[in-house]
């Protein structure tokens, strides 16, 4: 990403250090029960996207500076003595979730995201921040045009079920998997029309697999 020395590599890549959690904490490939408990996630500062970094990757993900810039923040923060920083998406209790190259995280409290949209009869629903990004990126749409909320987690499905009924049709862009399915069938269940999104993306895990190529 800096066209660096190896040496100069080491140094940046020691900052990157997995976050603790109370609870959400998720470091990829690593158990997070398994995760020392004395160090500390401190946000230390919450931007305005700025970094080239986090530009080069949210491009890599085939999201475009402006959807980026919209609604993902730059999170600042310390874990023990070390300092780095990540995208950040809010959810509507002002927790995070929080990615860079290297890891995902989430702050507490894990919750939803929801974007409203007046008299708004249909009902976007995704899984997670990338999906929905990469699905503004697809459409050329900036903003939803149906109400919008992003899980951030399927286990935050049953926060919304009871409120899925107020709507004529739920539009799901779920991943391609077992837990994908299975959510579907919850909230077919309920007795409200669903069209499945899934069908943008039938040969990739989920949307932003579909728009980056397969890459992640």
């Amino acid at each position: 990403l800096t066209n660096c020395t190896f040496i100069e590599a080491v140094d940046i890549l020691q900052k990157f250090a997995p976050i603790e959690q109370t609870s959400t904490f998720s470091f990829i490939g690593q158990n997070p029960l398994s995760t020392p408990k004395e160090s500390k996630f401190i946000i230390t500062g919450v931007t305005p996207l700025k970094s080239k970094g986090l530009f080069k990757y949210v491009h890599d993900r085939c999201i475009s500076t402006n959807v980026a810039m919209k609604y993902l923040k730059e999170i600042h923060y310390r874990r023990g003595n070390k300092r780095t920083f990540a995208l950040g998406f809010e959810n509507d209790k002002g927790g995070f979730e929080i990615r860079n190259p290297y890891w995902k995280s989430s702050t507490s409290p894990k919750w939803i995201t929801t974007f409203p949209v007046s008299n708004s009869n249909t009902l976007n629903l995704f899984e997670g921040f990338f999906d929905f990004l990469s699905s503004c990126c697809f459409f050329g749409i900036t903003e939803p045009r149906n109400t919008t909320i992003v899980l951030n987690s399927l286990s935050n499905l049953n926060h919304v079920l009871e409120g899925i009924k107020s709507y004529k049709q739920v539009n799901i862009y779920f991943d391609n998997d077992k837990a994908g399915l299975n959510a579907k069938k919850d909230i077919t269940e309920i007795g409200v029309k669903v069209f499945d999104g899934s069908k943008y993306y039938p040969n990739h895990k989920d949307f932003n697999n579909l728009i980056t190529g397969g890459e992640y």
